[in-house]
């Protein structure tokens, strides 16, 4: 018998697919220390927003609207999930 593949990753059991929640066009995550809330960073170069999804409910808060040419990614929680954090970066030249 094969042994089973390693997978690098996991879900959060608070994870589920639901269609109402767009988290797949996302290009970075982080869900909060509760699994409730994913921290999800969506658009272009100089145009990503931060969007904070309730998972249980499918609600999304525009946490961080565009904010021109800033390019931010990979969004953090507080240990305490209360507060988030993103790094900017900014593209000179």
């Amino acid at each position: 018998m094969a042994p089973r593949p390693k997978v690098p990753f996991w879900l959060h059991p608070a994870v589920k697919l639901r269609a109402n929640i767009e988290i797949a066009q996302g290009t970075d995550l982080a869900l909060s220390p509760d699994g409730a809330v994913a921290a999800v960073i969506r658009g272009r170069w100089g145009q990503k927003r931060l969007e904070l999804h309730t998972l249980a409910t499918g609600v999304v808060e525009d946490a961080l609207p565009n904010v021109g040419d800033l390019n931010i990614e990979l969004p953090a929680w507080s240990r305490d999930g209360r507060r988030w954090a993103v790094a900017g970066m900014r593209f000179e030249g």
